[in-house]
């Protein structure tokens, strides 16, 4: 669509236009906000959806409704997505559905790349810092740092699962390390040779060390 990424708000001699860089998206409009929000609207590139109830291709749409979503700054700039989402209505088993949302997630109110920039600034900075860096809340972005890190873990071959077995390496290092200063201590293990966490694991007991080991 050649006049997707034009529009009369964004052609000021000062602004920017930048692919939105989600492929499952299109831009219908985008507009500057008095606050310094952009405001994108957007809708599917699909003109079709299977039905969830009895899998049959749908093309009728009932209605549109907008949703707001929020996505990743740019140039500092706040990013509102108005996702413009269709209910479809199935002539086969006469219901109606909404076409799903692959880049946010369901009733998700940000989009999955967003969640996982937070995520990893999360590795190197405090959740509290992320959050308020952000705009979000210490759970949220406690959230999206669990869900990136427990991706990176499985991709790595490894599991959350405290009962599966551990990998033994040639050379084991072990300590311990306090989560609250005097209070709260875990144990970790790690492969000397490969510079690699293999798990840390609640208390620093002989009972759970001994239990931790047996893995």
């Amino acid at each position: 669509m050649p006049n997707q990424h034009t529009t009369e708000d964004a052609a000021s001699s000062e602004a920017m236009l930048v692919p939105l860089d989600l492929g499952e998206l299109q831009i219908v409009s985008q507009h500057w906000l008095a606050n310094g929000t952009i405001r994108v609207e957007v809708m599917a590139t699909t003109t079709q959806a299977a039905c969830p109830h009895c899998q049959h291709i749908c093309v009728k749409i009932h209605d549109m409704r907008p949703r707001k979503k929020r996505d990743m700054a740019l140039r500092g700039h706040p990013v509102e997505l108005i996702v413009l989402k269709r209910r479809f209505r199935c002539l086969h088993c006469r219901t109606s559905f909404t076409e799903p949302d692959t880049a946010c997630g369901w009733r998700r109110k940000t989009t999955a790349r967003l969640r996982e920039a937070i995520g990893k600034q999360a590795y190197t900075q405090p959740i509290a810092h992320v959050a308020t860096a952000t705009g979000v809340g210490p759970r949220f972005a406690q959230e999206c740092f669990q869900t990136v890190a427990c991706q990176d873990i499985e991709q790595k071959g490894l599991s959350m699962d405290e009962q599966q077995p551990l990998a033994t390496p040639q050379y084991l290092g072990i300590d311990e390390f306090a989560r609250r200063k005097g209070h709260c201590y875990d144990t970790i293990l790690c492969d000397l040779e490969a510079r690699q966490v293999l798990d840390v694991s609640a208390g620093r007991k002989q009972e759970e060390v001994v239990a931790l080991l047996e893995r």
